[in-house]
């Protein structure tokens, strides 16, 4: 089993009043819906009108004594065996008596629908809403108004200001969830989530008013527990991610509705769609290393290694919309096709003058899968010159664990194209095949299945910390660009996200009193370093949050230039040709915030990261370093 130690002390709860007790929680009490709510119901007590709290006890009873009738007339449940999980959540992780089944590799030990609401979360998030709704506020005015001001024509940009910002009254609402493990003994949660709210926020744009009434959020929010531990809290680090792009509708007021705004409210959704990706889509997540000593650290948990790669081979369309009209041959359009996984897209090449395309060159892509439960959406546009294009039709969730269980076959799909309002509107022949990647170098040859493709390695770019302190001149964040070239044809290229500060381990109350004592006394941070044990830079964090804001600031600045973490991973599919193998080099560059060069380059020949790891530090300057690895990765069909 695992459990949440709940004991500590948590500003949220003591803010709202609520005495928590010293318990832990076993985390596979989710697997039946109760459990933890059993647990956080009283502790939320004070918080709900009594009639509410009464009708979710009542709720969450019945449907647990449903779920234990449903587990013990079922003939293959673990109650009907003997042993293994029962309703109560003992064995979420597979646990149970020794005469159970192991069930094989790759299979999932435990798997519950519970076809009710998380209530006691549901709760929870209605007293954290307030909370949420203040953040949100500094998320926008940091993130969300720069990104969108960046994706203004030149003309526009620095003309957005919001004048009014709030969530509204509605709080995101989880229904069912399901518990499971996968094959690296990993387990999952997956909560689906929905959000209705009623915003109130009010942009101008050029001095013209814009306003937005309404949002709405539906995803599937999956937590990963990885690695498994055997101690407390039994495993080594917490993941947050969607694994597939969450669909996300804004309904705009005032000038957004007159066509020349369609503009900006087009954009406005797609950088929020955009953020949204970049933060929690996969194979970008939110993970916290709970367990120092493990041999997984943050990086890995935030880039975790992809399970396989999908090729996919667009070959034609049938009766497709015609969206132009041509003065020779009538109506018809200029199809190409979009195709998204995860964070990645590809556009084929656009067939002129046809609404029945056959595709013969530049018409296959490789994309990286981090889970099996993936999908792909297809989306085929009309090009057009001078105008934005036009949407002829799209497949949306396109499933892609029936490829990957296909092995070395090549699966062929007619995938039917829908509009917007769900409207028949032709088909599309694809495709589809799945590899491995290994370690492994093909000293025998690659094989022919993967030559055909734009793809044969993958090149692999660990980045952790910087040894020293940058350049003044340099403002921070700081960001690591990765390229290969082989000086002729193409260059791939892919950038890490913004640097940040060293993490520093908070200091005990009992010795932020010293340092502060120390320092009213007049010792220097250097001396009440030497007395505290705490580096000299840990004594001025300490000192200066109990200064004034101008400090605090300068101190932060200070972290984010000694010693910036990037602590992620970068990976680019890359072909195999002689050019590659003989030419193709590999260039490691830090940039500032205005994507000026740092130090020095380090250049690297992909033949030998490609035969062997390289392993850092690449110095940047006479006194700066970057730790890190090189390595390469090898697409195979699967065994």
């Amino acid at each position: 089993d695992c459990w949440l130690d709940l004991s500590t002390p948590w500003a949220p709860w003591h803010e709202e009043g609520i005495s928590m007790p010293a318990l832990c929680v076993p985390l596979s009490c989710l697997g039946c819906g109760a459990g933890l709510g059993t647990y956080l119901g009283p502790l939320l007590e004070q918080q709900q009108p009594r009639p509410l709290q009464e009708q979710q006890h009542q709720q969450q009873h019945q449907q647990q004594q449903q779920h234990q009738q449903q587990q013990q007339q079922s003939p293959g449940s673990s109650a009907a065996r003997g042993g293994g999980a029962t309703a109560d959540g003992g064995g979420a992780a597979g646990a149970g008596s020794a005469g159970d089944e192991v069930p094989p590799r790759g299979a999932a030990t435990v798997s519950t629908d519970v076809e009710q609401d998380a209530v006691w979360l549901n709760s929870l998030v209605e007293i954290l809403w307030p909370r949420v709704d203040k953040y949100l506020k500094i998320l926008v005015e940091d993130r969300i108004k720069p990104a969108i001001n960046e994706a203004l024509p030149q003309a526009m940009r620095g003309s957005i200001t919001i004048e009014r910002l709030s969530l509204g009254q509605a709080t995101p609402h989880f229904g069912s969830f399901k518990i499971r493990q996968r094959s690296d003994e990993a387990i999952i949660l997956d909560l689906k989530v929905d959000i209705s709210s009623n915003l109130d926020v009010k942009i101008k744009a050029m001095q013209i008013p814009l306003g937005i009434r309404a949002f709405t959020f539906h995803g599937t929010l999956t937590v990963c527990l990885r690695p498994p531990a055997s101690k407390p809290p039994f495993f080594g680090g917490l993941e947050i991610y969607f694994i597939n792009p969450p669909d996300l509708d804004i309904d705009f007021t005032g000038a957004a509705n007159v066509v020349d705004f369609q503009m900006l409210k087009g954009i406005v959704h797609d950088t929020l769609i955009q953020l949204v990706s970049n933060a929690m889509v996969v194979p970008a997540r939110i993970a916290h290393d709970l367990v120092e000593d493990d041999d997984v650290g943050v990086a890995d948990l935030k880039c975790p290694e992809p399970v396989g790669v999908l090729r996919l081979l667009v070959k034609s369309g049938a009766d497709l919309k015609a969206a132009d009209y041509n003065i020779f041959s009538g109506k018809t359009s200029d199809p190409y096709v979009s195709v998204r996984v995860g964070q990645q897209t590809w556009r084929s090449q656009t067939i002129m003058k046809t609404t029945s395309p056959v595709w013969a060159h530049g018409n296959v892509a490789d994309f990286l899968v981090y889970d099996v439960g993936q999908t792909a959406t297809v989306r085929v546009l009309d090009e057009d010159k001078m105008s934005q294009d036009d949407l002829l039709g799209e497949a949306r969730a396109v499933d892609l664990s029936r490829v990957a269980a296909a092995k070395a076959g090549v699966v062929d799909k007619t995938l039917p194209l829908a509009d917007r309002c769900g409207g028949q509107q032709g088909s599309l022949r694809v495709s589809m095949r799945w590899f491995c990647l290994t370690e492994e170098v093909p000293v025998h040859g690659i094989s022919q299945a993967v030559a055909r493709g734009p793809s044969q390695l993958m090149l692999r770019a660990k980045f952790e910390d910087v040894c020293g302190q940058m350049p003044a001149t340099s403002p921070a964040p700081f960001f690591v660009r990765l390229t290969v070239s082989d000086g002729r044809s193409q260059d791939f290229t892919a950038m890490t996200r913004a640097s940040h500060a060293y993490p520093v381990k908070a200091a005990s109350e009992d010795l932020r009193r010293v340092c502060l004592s120390l320092s009213r006394r007049g010792d220097k941070p250097e001396a009440v370093a030497a007395i505290t044990g705490l580096t000299p830079g840990e004594v001025e964090r300490i000192i200066g949050k109990e200064t004034n804001a101008a400090v605090t600031h300068e101190l932060s600045n200070k972290d984010k230039s000694t010693n910036p973490c990037f602590r992620q991973t970068l990976r680019l599919l890359l072909p195999w040709t002689a050019e590659m193998m003989n030419h193709a080099v590999v260039r490691i560059e830090i940039v500032d915030n205005k994507r000026r060069l740092v130090g020095n380059f380090v250049e690297e020949k992909l033949m030998h990261i490609a035969s062997k790891e390289l392993r850092g530090p690449f110095s940047i300057l006479s006194q700066v370093s970057l730790e890190g690895t090189l390595s390469a990765r090898w697409l195979q069909l699967p065994s």
